[in-house]
C-alpha cells in the first residue's frame, strides 16, 4: 500500500478514526438524490435526513412499506496528518454487511447471514479470534493459518484439501454494495463519501435448518386429562349418558369448562392437534388407546374406536340427530401406558412439524437486533492484491415489523350515486364444481353445509366491478369491527374518521 486508509462515519472529527457509520432516514421517493442534495449543501451529519426513530433509547429502522428509506454514509481518508480524502481511484470495491447482535458490547460475537455455495446457512457465528474482520467473500480471504494447497499434488487432492479449508471457515456473507458519491459531491464536502441503502426486508430464509423437535414435557401437558396416568377411573359428567350436538354447543358457550368441557377439549386435541383420526388414521396411537376398554350397553369397546365416534359428532354438525352414548366410567391408563401415549404423541407432532416447518425470513425474527459493518478494498501497489479496511460497527438497531403504523394510505371509494355506472373490470374463472355449488345452492344450504356440486361439467367466467367489491368489503369490515369491539375494545385505536370539506364547483355563468 502507498499508505494506510481510514474508513469511518461521514463528518467525523479529524482524529476520530473510530467514528461509527452515519445512519440516515429519508421519506421521499427520490431518497438518494435527497441525501446527495444535502451533501452538496454541506449540511452537517445530523441534517442529512429526518430524525431517527427510537423506542426506549433503542434505534429502530422502518421499512419501505412505512415510506421510510434507510441509508448509511461513510468517508474514506488517508491515514496522514489532517486526514486528507482518499483518491476514489484507489477504491477497488466497497460494501457492508448487516449482522445480528448477540452482545451489545462485543461486536466480535455478531452473527453473519451466510451461504455456502447455493445453500443459505442463515445466521451463523463467525468463529473465534479475528474472524469477524475477515473478508465476506471466501475467494478473497487468506488461508487463516491453514496450509496452502501445493500445486504439485494431484488435482483431486487439491480439491479435497480446498473443500476442507473452506468448510473450516465461515461461509460467504451477504454483502450490500457501497457507492462512491459523484465527484461534485465529494468536491463540495472535501471528502471521499460512500453511501449505501440498508436492507431491512428479505425473502431469504435458512435452507439447511435442523429439524426442531417438541419437548416431551410440553407434549405431556397437551394430553387430555383422561389419558394421563392414574390409578382410578374417569367419569365424563353427571348421570346423563347421552352426548348431543346441543350439549356440545352449550359447553362451548361456557368456554369448555367442567368435566364435559374438558372431555370435548381432549377429543379435539386428539382430532385436530395429533390428527389421529385423519386420513390415514394413526393406527399405532389408536391401538394404544384400545388397550383401555369402555362398556356401552353391556358391550366392551376400545377407547380409541369409541372416541372416533365422539370426534365425528364434534366435527360434523350436520348430523343434528346424532347422539353418542357416554360410558359411566373407564379406567385411567397406568404409568407405562400413559408414557407410551406421550412418546407416540411426541413422534406424531414431530412428524407433522417436519412436514410443515415454519420458515422465518432473514429479518423477521421478533426482537432481533442488528448492526452493520462497512468495509472498503483499496488497491495496492503494482500487482499486490487489494487490502481490506473495516469501519467501526454502527449503532445497534431493531427493525419495525410490517404491521407498525406508517403513513396513511387513502383508498377512494365510489359514491353511492355512481354504483349503477360501475362496469365489471375483473373476472373470476370458476371450475365446474365451484360453479355448481354456488349456482345450485341457496344461502341457507351453504350455511348448513348442504350445498351440492352436482350438475353440468361446465365452467363459468363471472365478471364484477372491483370498486363495488371494495365497497362491499369495507361495509363488511365495519360490521365485524363493531362486533369484535365488544371483545377487544379496539375501535377507538384502529379506526379514526375525520370529516373533510367537499368543495362545490362555482355556478355556470
Amino acid at each position: 500500500m502507498k499508505h494506510p486508509v481510514v474508513f469511518r462515519g461521514y463528518g467525523a472529527e479529524a482524529l476520530d478514526d473510530q467514528a461509527s457509520p452515519v445512519l440516515v432516514k429519508r421519506t421521499e421517493l427520490e431518497f438518494v438524490e435527497g441525501v446527495l442534495g444535502k451533501l452538496r449543501e454541506r449540511a452537517p451529519r445530523q441534517e442529512l435526513g429526518e430524525p431517527l426513530d427510537r423506542v426506549s433509547g433503542q434505534l429502530k429502522l422502518r421499512q419501505p412499506l412505512h415510506r421510510a428509506f434507510n441509508l448509511v454514509v461513510l468517508e474514506a481518508a488517508c491515514d496522514r496528518p489532517g486526514r486528507p480524502r482518499l483518491n476514489p481511484r484507489l477504491i477497488e470495491s466497497a460494501g457492508f454487511v448487516v449482522r445480528r447482535v448477540r452482545n451489545n458490547a462485543q461486536a466480535s460475537l455478531d452473527e453473519g447471514w451466510q451461504r455456502r455455495g447455493k445453500t443459505v446457512l442463515g445466521w451463523k457465528p463467525l468463529g473465534a479470534g479475528n474472524n469477524w474482520r475477515i473478508d465476506p467473500d471466501p475467494a478473497r480471504r487468506p488461508t487463516l493459518g491453514l496450509p496452502l494447497v501445493p500445486h504439485a499434488v494431484p488435482v483431486g487432492v487439491q480439491q479435497a484439501l480446498q473443500r476442507i479449508r473452506l468448510e473450516a471457515e465461515p461461509g460467504a456473507e451477504s454483502v450490500t454494495p457501497l457507492f462512491v458519491a459523484p465527484p461534485d459531491v465529494c468536491e463540495a464536502v472535501g471528502r471521499t463519501v460512500l453511501f449505501g441503502i440498508i436492507p431491512v426486508t428479505s425473502s431469504e430464509f435458512r435452507e439447511d435448518r435442523p429439524p426442531e423437535t417438541y419437548d416431551r414435557e410440553v407434549v405431556a401437558s397437551l394430553m387430555p386429562e383422561f389419558l394421563r396416568a392414574g390409578s382410578g377411573t374417569y367419569q365424563v359428567h353427571g348421570n346423563d349418558l347421552n352426548l348431543t350436538p346441543k350439549d356440545v354447543t352449550d359447553a362451548e358457550e361456557v368456554g369448555l369448562t367442567g368435566s364435559l368441557g374438558l372431555f370435548i377439549l381432549g377429543v379435539r386435541t386428539l382430532h385436530s392437534v395429533l390428527r389421529i383420526y385423519g386420513d390415514p388414521r394413526d393406527t399405532v396411537f389408536i391401538g394404544y388407546l384400545n388397550q383401555i376398554q369402555v362398556t356401552l350397553n353391556g358391550t366392551d369397546r376400545g377407547l380409541g374406536d369409541y372416541l372416533e365416534g365422539v370426534a365425528s359428532l364434534l366435527f360434523d354438525r350436520r348430523k343434528e340427530a346424532l347422539t353418542v352414548e357416554l360410558p359411566e366410567t373407564w379406567r385411567l391408563p397406568d404409568n407405562n401406558l400413559a408414557g407410551r401415549l406421550v412418546d407416540e404423541a411426541t413422534r406424531i407432532l414431530n412428524a407433522h412439524f417436519a412436514r410443515q416447518s415454519v420458515q422465518i425470513c432473514r429479518f423477521e425474527e421478533p426482537g432481533a437486533r442488528y448492526r452493520l459493518h462497512a468495509f472498503i478494498r483499496s488497491r495496492g501497489e503494482d500487482d499486490c492484491p487489494p487490502e481490506l479496511h473495516w469501519s467501526a460497527p454502527s449503532e445497534v438497531f431493531t427493525i419495525a415489523p410490517w404491521w407498525e403504523s406508517g403513513p396513511v394510505h387513502t383508498i377512494q371509494l365510489p359514491d353511492l350515486k355512481a354504483l349503477k355506472g360501475l362496469k365489471p373490470n375483473v373476472a373470476f374463472a370458476l371450475p365446474p364444481d365451484l360453479a355448481n355449488l354456488l349456482n345450485r345452492s341457496s344461502a341457507k344450504k351453504l350455511k348448513d353445509g348442504e350445498g351440492s356440486t352436482d350438475g353440468l361439467e361446465l365452467g363459468w367466467i363471472c365478471s364484477f366491478s372491483l370498486p363495488s367489491i371494495t365497497l362491499c368489503a369495507y361495509i363488511i369490515l365495519n360490521i365485524f369491527l363493531s362486533l369484535f369491539d365488544l371483545i377487544f375494545q379496539w375501535l377507538f385505536y384502529i379506526k379514526i374518521c375525520l370529516p373533510f370539506p367537499k368543495k362545490l364547483l362555482p355556478p355556470a355563468p
